[in-house]
């Protein structure tokens, strides 16, 4: 819902009914039936959601960046990380376009697999499962490359720190 807001309503000639734009969908939210049985009110979360997208907008002030990115689901500074990665990875297209050929594949690919390890909800996920994000790279392009799960997990299960297979599984299959 914020990210809709954030989208639809900042930058536009309505931002200025944004307290009333997040009361409306708020309005039918299990929270504000909760709040309402207890005959509390809706204000203190409609001025919170709003705060909220004014932030969002402030630190995404492209509107089209912004859109792009509530859509991915990713929190805003994963958002803004995901730019810089991508920043990073067109920097170095345009000193090596030859990162381009088919032989620099797996050049290019260990750049774009480590550029995307530098976002927020990868590098959450991987403290949460207590695995290295260095060792990420490596294991994810040689998932890429169609290597059964039994291989990727005799191959990197020392760098994961993955006992089992379903543990490495796991560790590729969920940020």
């Amino acid at each position: 819902m914020l990210a809709q807001l954030a989208e639809e309503v900042v930058d536009t000639p309505d931002q200025g009914l944004l307290e009333r734009a997040a009361q409306a969908p708020l309005g039918y939210t299990l929270a504000a039936h909760q709040l309402g049985a207890r005959h509390w009110s809706l204000q203190p979360l409609v001025r919170f959601s709003a705060r909220r997208v004014r932030t969002i907008s402030q630190r995404l002030p492209d509107r089209a960046i912004r859109a792009g990115i509530v859509r991915t689901g990713l929190s805003v500074q994963g958002g803004i990380d995901a730019l810089t990665a991508a920043d990073r990875i067109a920097t170095a297209l345009e000193e090596r376009p030859a990162l381009l050929d088919r032989d620099n594949w797996h050049e290019l690919q260990e750049l774009v697999l480590t550029a995307a390890t530098t976002v927020l909800e990868l590098q959450r996920g991987a403290r949460k499962k207590k695995v290295p994000v260095a060792a990420i790279a490596p294991a994810a392009a040689d998932w890429i490359a169609g290597l059964p799960p039994t291989d990727i997990h005799d191959r990197h299960k020392s760098a994961l720190h993955t006992a089992g297979i379903t543990k490495t599984t796991v560790v590729l299959d969920t940020p």
